[in-house]
């Protein structure tokens, strides 16, 4: 399949995609969403986003992290029997 890039306004985009008619409007949501699961997956394993994660585990490791009760305003009870 070839593909062409155009460039449209979002704004007659949307209006384009209000003119469909349901039947269309559900095809068109089925490509968003396989490529907006593609998108998903692409940035998931990006080398900035593993960066980002592995970074702020390292924060999370680190001894001198706060539990997350200190955290918590001090007015605030737990109820530990939960």
């Amino acid at each position: 399949m070839n593909t062409i890039k155009i460039s449209v306004p979002i704004e007659s985009l949307a209006q384009a995609i209000c003119s469909l008619n349901w039947s269309e409007q559900q095809k068109l949501r089925e490509i968003l969403d396989d490529q907006l699961f593609e998108s998903e997956e692409e940035w998931e394993h990006s080398p900035e986003i593993k960066a980002e994660v592995a970074e702020a585990k390292k924060l999370i490791n680190k001894e001198n992290t706060k539990p997350y009760q200190n955290l918590l305003p001090k007015n605030l009870k737990i109820n530990d029997e939960l």
